[in-house]
Formats: C-alpha cells, sequence, structure tokens
C-alpha cells in the first residue's frame, strides 16, 4: 500500500484530484549538524549586497574568510516613523539558506534571489551561478532551500505579497512555474514594520511540505499565521492551508524539533511558542512560552548538541535555552559589548550568533555537555558598509 506524509494526505485529493498523481515522499533530511561546521555565512544586505563567509577552525572559533557579491541589492524595512529600519533590517529569520552545498541568498532592495555553489574543499569559497533571479514579487526577506528537491522558496513581504519557488540547475535559479502564490499583507515597499510581514519559510524534515509564517497584528487583534503547502513531484502546491495561530500574537523565528511534528517558534511579544503542524495541515498550538525579562524574543536555533532550541533577543544580549516540551533550561547573559543577538545557528558545541547594530559582531557560544559559555566574539575587518544591515545565518 502506497503511504503519504501526514502533511499530504487530507489535501491531495481536493488539490489535483486524485491521489495517484503523487509520489511517496523522499526519506527526509539530513540529520542535525552534529559535528564543527567548516564555515559561516551571513549576508551584508548593504546596497551592493555580498555573503560573508567565515572560516571555522577545528576548536569552533572562527577567522577572517571571504566575501562574494551577490550582485543583488539589500534592503531595509520602514519603522513607524518612516526611516530604515535597524538592526532588523528585514525583520525575518533565515535571509540567506544553505543544503548540502548549495546557499541562497535574498536580495531584499533587488528584488531578487542569488544561487552560490559552495566549495566542498574550501567552504569558505563561494562561486555565483547564473544571474540573480527576480522573485515575481517584492522584497524577499526570508528564503528556504533543498538541495534533495532541487528547490529555493522565497517569501515576498513588500506590496506585492506571497511565495515563489524556484528549481535549482547548473546554470542558475528557474522559475518552476512563474507563479506567485499571494498573500494580502496590505504592505508597502520597503515593507512597514507597523504592518503584517512574513517572517520565515522552511521545508519541514521530510520534505513533504513548505511552511510560511507571517507576523501579527496587534493593532487589529490579528494572531499569527501558518501556511502550509504540500510538496509532491518535486512541486510545491500552488494553494496554501491557512491556520490562525492561537495565542501567538508575532511569530518570528521558527525551527522545527527533529523527529516531531512540532515547531517552536519565538513571539516578541511574550517569549515562544510550541505548535503542532497535525496531519490536516492545520497548526495548533501546544504552549505559550513566557521568557522573564524578554523584550523582543525574534531567532531560534535547534542544537543537536543540547537537543534544545536556543533562542535570541534583539534587544536583551543573552542566550535562553528550552527543551522539546517548551520548557526553559537556562537564560545565559552575554557581556560582550554586543547590543543584542540577532539570527544564528547551531552546529556541532556551538552557537553562532550574528550581531549588528554599533558594530558586526558573530558570537560564538560553546553549548556542548551541559554548559553554555562565549568562547569568542568575532569582529570580521573591513566587510560591512553599515552595521545596521547585515542579516541572516547559516553554516556549512
Amino acid at each position: 500500500m502506497v503511504k503519504f506524509s501526514p502533511y499530504l494526505l487530507p489535501f491531495l485529493s481536493v488539490l489535483t484530484g486524485a491521489l495517484a498523481d503523487y509520489p511517496v515522499p523522499g526519506d527526509g533530511c539530513p540529520a542535525p549538524h552534529k559535528e564543527t561546521p567548516k564555515a559561516v555565512y551571513f549576508t551584508s544586505n548593504n546596497k551592493r549586497n555580498s555573503v560573508v563567509a567565515l572560516k571555522v577552525n577545528e576548536d569552533g572559533t572562527l577567522s577572517e574568510g571571504s566575501v562574494a557579491l551577490t550582485e543583488g541589492h539589500g534592503g531595509q524595512a520602514i519603522n513607524a516613523n518612516g526611516e530604515p529600519n535597524g538592526p532588523d533590517a528585514l525583520t525575518s529569520q533565515h535571509a540567506l539558506a544553505v543544503s548540502e552545498d548549495i546557499l541562497v541568498s535574498v536580495n531584499a532592495g533587488s528584488s531578487t534571489l542569488s544561487l552560490f555553489k559552495i566549495n566542498k574543499e574550501n567552504p569558505t569559497e563561494l562561486t555565483l551561478i547564473g544571474t540573480p533571479v527576480h522573485t515575481l514579487g517584492d522584497f524577499p526577506n526570508t528564503v528556504a532551500v533543498s538541495a534533495k528537491l532541487s528547490l529555493a522558496c522565497v517569501a515576498n513581504t513588500g506590496a506585492r505579497a506571497g511565495i515563489a519557488c524556484f528549481k535549482i540547475t547548473k546554470k542558475g535559479l528557474h522559475s518552476v512555474d512563474n507563479h506567485l502564490r499571494p498573500f494580502e499583507l496590505e504592505q508597502s515597499t520597503p515593507p512597514s514594520t507597523t504592518k503584517r510581514s512574513y517572517s520565515d519559510i522552511i521545508f519541514s524534515e521530510d520534505q513533504s511540505a513548505l511552511l510560511a509564517f507571517v507576523k501579527g497584528d496587534m493593532a487589529t487583534n490579528r494572531t499569527a499565521l501558518l501556511a502550509v503547502y504540500p510538496i509532491g513531484s518535486g512541486h510545491v502546491s500552488k494553494h496554501g492551508i491557512m491556520t490562525d495561530l492561537e495565542n501567538v500574537s508575532n511569530v518570528f523565528g521558527v525551527v522545527q524539533i527533529p523527529g516531531t511534528h512540532n515547531i517552536l517558534a519565538t513571539d516578541p511579544s511574550r517569549g515562544a511558542a510550541l505548535i503542532k503542524v497535525g496531519k490536516d495541515g492545520k497548526g495548533e498550538t501546544l504552549k505559550s512560552i513566557d521568557i522573564e525579562g524578554q523584550m523582543a524574543t525574534c531567532w531560534a536555533a535547534y542544537s543537536p548538541a543540547s537537543n534544545t532550541v536556543f533562542v535570541t533577543d534583539g534587544a536583551v544580549n543573552r542566550l535562553v535555552d528550552i527543551d522539546a516540551d517548551g520548557n526553559i533550561i537556562t537564560k545565559t547573559p552575554l557581556e560582550n559589548g554586543n547590543g543584542a543577538m540577532f539570527d544564528m545557528v547551531a552546529a556541532g558545541d556551538f552557537v553562532y550568533a550574528l550581531s549588528p547594530g554599533n558594530r558586526t559582531a558573530m558570537a560564538v557560544v560553546h553549548v556542548g555537555g551541559g554548559e553554555v559559555r562565549q568562547v569568542q566574539n568575532f569582529l570580521p575587518q573591513g566587510v560591512i558598509d553599515n552595521p545596521l544591515t547585515p542579516q541572516g545565518v547559516a553554516f556549512y
């Protein structure tokens, strides 16, 4: 008997008219990265956008690497005063993403997406493949990539808002269906931080669905939203299953807890939430997580070393450790002179957290063996025009 992913079962007949049109999904994403990575990446997100590649040493610390131009432009959202927003310039997680030896980066200012090949022998060496492709909308701010599916999907959060997906080829990115999966945000370009916007987009662990998250709007009493797009035959559905997430005001960064259908999502209004994505593709809030003293908890990363999720706060310079059941384990302040920590990744025994603002820094925090301690606060030299703009973190 043919079996289908639980994300797809209730919707295949509705979306296609025939279950037989869809093959069995693949066997899932690679296991969480348990070894020390070889490189960490972020985007400068300035006018001439670039990907900054930092070398990871054997002891997990960072050293200088390289800079690769995306041939696109970075961008900044607009705050309540009509000024460029910073240091949370894109109001999102995953401004760039890595899968195997593929890296994809958004160029919010030019509404394009850039594809890079990572040199496996020297992962700080990036080669731009083809030319940046237009994202079919305005102001892309978050991207998901799957080497297994040869797909990259991006969320546009400007005036023309929605999801677009592209095939990864040896010559570059090509639109799968030339179709924007629209979502009415009532936004401008660049987008306003006072209105709803996309915050994160990821492939499910088994790669049978694409999950997109939209912030809520407390002024109009609208909660955050989850959109699930089933994937079959390597194609992302043009129609999403939408859920208004109960008791989640403002979802931001998300991470799927490996081996489960649960998502740990940050909520800047209170801390975080544990969300289950059911067999029907609907989201259910399992638990609201109040983090005492938090001001803007926005980014999340699962650590294989601790089997927990770490979250960061854009206004408080500390790491908060949360277990798979949504219980807070530790709160660890970092006294390194950085304003706060923003987007981050966890790999091996370490968390690598980007800190834009008064300067651009990357905090390296050891989280293995039951301890949380900073081992380095790395300051990249000569690569950033504006310390308010850097965004996104990924690793190889």
